[in-house]
């Protein structure tokens, strides 16, 4: 079966898909990184070095609207523990 044209053609096809897919998420993930990456950049200029539990709380933050917003509220709280209040496991 393996040796077949169809079987050939429906296997190249998925392997394409897999590609693309994995592409779009490495995207993704490169993003978030990044986002995250110039998070604590701006928040540490501020507050200094961020504490292991406000690093483990931004890490788990997988909606990329929350990491803007966060950027946002650096400019408008006084400490790590101000940006992170009310930062909740279903909005990460």
């Amino acid at each position: 079966m393996k040796e077949s044209i169809t079987y050939q053609v429906i296997e190249e096809r998925g392997l394409k898909k897999g590609i693309a897919q994995g592409k779009i998420e490495g995207k993704i993930e490169g993003e978030f990184a990044e986002a995250r990456k110039f998070l604590f950049r701006i928040a540490e200029k501020r507050f200094g070095p961020a504490t292991a539990a406000a690093r483990s709380a931004i890490e788990r933050v997988a909606d990329r609207q929350v990491l803007e917003d966060l950027g946002v509220r650096v400019l408008e709280v006084n400490s790590w523990e101000e940006l992170l209040a009310g930062l909740s496991p279903s909005k990460g």
